[in-house]
């Protein structure tokens, strides 16, 4: 599993939501938000669990992993009706986009859950929103 392959995955596919800017999450978030006065919608994986691995005599370690990617939903307002970038809207626009979707080369992988979404605060005039997904994969290890 190449993670950098499975967020540019989910980079382009929340990319496609009309009048937003779609990226994985930039090194300085603060410094980084000054060039986006509508709002922005950042990636970022947050990481994995392991399901316990059943010992046996093969050479390859196999066992499910559960891969947690958190949406970051940055707008100026909450209900922006007029350009469809409020954050309620953007909020809802990402839980259609990744409710379902398998991950592009991933066939055997499971679909994507939502597992939460959240209001995490307001800084420098953004209102956060954070939603989080998950999807299992069979990860088989030499």
């Amino acid at each position: 599993m190449n993670l950098i392959t499975v967020e540019d995955d989910i980079v382009t596919r929340i990319g496609t939501i009309s009048g937003i800017k779609t990226q994985s999450w930039p090194d300085d978030p603060a410094e980084f938000l000054k060039g986006f006065p509508n709002g922005i919608i950042l990636v970022r994986y947050n990481g994995s669990v392991y399901e316990e691995a059943e010992p046996n005599n093969q050479p390859k370690v196999v066992q499910e992993r559960t891969l947690e990617w958190e949406m970051f939903t940055l707008s100026k307002s909450f209900k922006d009706t007029k350009k469809h970038q409020g954050a309620y809207t953007l909020v809802e626009s990402v839980r259609a986009k990744l409710t379902g979707y398998t991950i592009t080369g991933f066939s055997d992988a499971s679909i994507m859950i939502p597992v939460s979404d959240k209001f995490v605060s307001e800084e420098h005039g953004f209102h956060i929103y954070s939603t989080v997904y998950q999807f299992t994969f069979p990860e088989a290890e030499a």
